[in-house]
C-alpha cells in the first residue's frame, strides 16, 4: 500500500511543482523572472510588482505585451527556479 501512495505522488508532484514556480513570479522567491523577462520587453516591474512599460505608466494586465512578459517569467520559473527542487530529488 506504501508503495502505491509513494508512487502516486511521485506521478503528481513535479507538475504541482511547476505550478508553483510559474506561480512564484509573481512572489519575492521567483521576482528574478518576472524583472528579466519585463526587462526583455523594455519594461520594468516596480516595487509593488506592477509591469511598467517605457512611458512610466503601469502595463494594462489585459494586454498582449503583459501577457507575453507573465508566459517569458513563468516559463523560466519553470524551468530554471530551484523551488521544490528538494521534493523532486533534483
Amino acid at each position: 500500500m506504501e508503495d502505491i501512495i509513494k508512487k502516486a505522488i511521485a506521478k503528481v508532484l513535479p507538475e504541482h511543482v511547476m505550478i508553483i514556480r510559474e506561480n512564484s513570479v509573481f512572489h519575492e522567491s521567483g521576482r528574478i523572472f518576472l524583472d528579466a523577462a519585463a526587462i526583455g520587453y523594455g519594461a520594468a516591474v516596480n516595487s509593488n510588482g506592477e509591469i511598467i512599460g517605457m512611458d512610466g505608466k503601469k502595463i494594462d494586465e489585459g494586454s498582449d505585451t503583459f501577457k507575453s512578459i507573465v508566459d517569458t517569467a513563468k516559463k523560466h520559473a519553470r524551468a530554471q527556479s530551484q523551488l521544490g527542487s528538494d521534493l523532486l530529488g533534483s
